[in-house]
């Protein structure tokens, strides 16, 4: 397996690994490990990391401040915290202040019966509780986990782009041919791993309601901005990708001048070559919401 999690085992199938023969497995099938497999760990601990890193922003707490990291249900008592910390599901300061405590629901139950006490501090501490969404939280409609193995670059669609309808078509740096060949954007996409897919939805009036797909458009994209900002912070290295031309700069420097921002600007996902509602379909995130509705679509590579 590469560093980006890609599976060449050198077997039949280089896609899987062969971890318990048929004949000593008991199912007669084998047990194997797959590219499937490795992809929804990665997806989970990506999910799992920014879920940490998200919580410790809202909250203004720092890894220093933290003096234990309570692991419930089989995940805490299986869980290796040295490996834990090495692929980054955890942050690796906090590996020696891990403390699995099993059952949580259950054992919570049994002292709630038997301790008035108890049940009551359980009601208030509940009622305290808040809930803090990764994505939806900061303004989107929907949002699901990328797992960027799924990105294609179709050359179809940088045709589409240079028919110039939305009449971008070099005209600035974030658009085509100024973002780059289809190779230059596959060479960005390549190095990531997983991601975050953004949506925001909008409700028309009829089908030409042009004003109110301008304003669905400035909201999803004012929420993008604000929350590449936060993402920013946890992944410096990360690669936003919009829903329409960069908005940056009133006026962009193309072709004359450099890119004023080349590290805040961004270029959509048709710049790219991605088509939107395949890439939505294989993260299993809708990409229609029905009649007289408009959506926008976003994406974070983090890494």
């Amino acid at each position: 397996m590469d560093e980006n999690g890609n599976l060449e085992s050198g077997q039949e199938n280089p896609k899987t690994f062969l971890l318990v023969p048929p004949k000593e497995s008991g199912n007669e099938r084998g047990v194997y490990l797959t590219q499937k497999d490795i992809r929804e760990i990665q997806l989970a601990k990506a999910a799992i990391a920014a879920g940490i890193r998200i919580l410790m922003k809202t909250l203004s707490v720092t890894e220093e401040e933290i003096s234990c990291l309570y692991i419930a249900g089989a995940f805490g008592n299986y869980i290796d915290p040295i490996s834990a910390g090495i692929v980054g599901l955890i942050p690796r300061s906090l590996v020696s202040r891990i403390k699995p405590i099993g059952n949580a629901a259950g054992e919570g139950a049994r002292i709630a019966l038997l301790n008035k006490d108890e049940r009551n501090m359980a009601d208030k501490l509940a009622k305290s509780v808040q809930f803090v969404e990764l994505a939806k939280g900061q303004g989107f409609s929907q949002a699901a986990p990328l797992d960027c193995h799924t990105i294609e670059l179709k050359p179809e669609v940088r045709q589409m782009c240079e028919a110039n309808n939305c009449r971008m078509y070099d005209k600035c740096w974030s658009c085509p041919p100024g973002c780059g060949t289809l190779d230059e954007c596959r060479e960005k996409v390549v190095h990531y791993q997983q991601g975050i897919l953004v949506q925001t939805t909008g409700l028309l009036e009829d089908d030409f309601d042009g004003e109110a797909m301008m304003e669905t458009e400035a909201l999803h994209k004012k929420h993008f901005y604000e929350f590449e900002k936060i993402l920013r912070e946890l992944y410096p290295g990360m690669l936003p990708i919009g829903a329409g031309c960069c908005t940056r700069c009133q006026k962009c420097t193309y072709p004359d001048e450099p890119c004023r921002f080349p590290k805040e600007a961004f270029s959509s996902m048709e710049a790219y070559g991605i088509v939107v509602a395949r890439l939505c379909q294989a993260n299993g995130l809708a990409y229609y919401y029905g009649p007289c509705t408009i959506t926008y679509t976003s994406c974070y590579l983090l890494e």
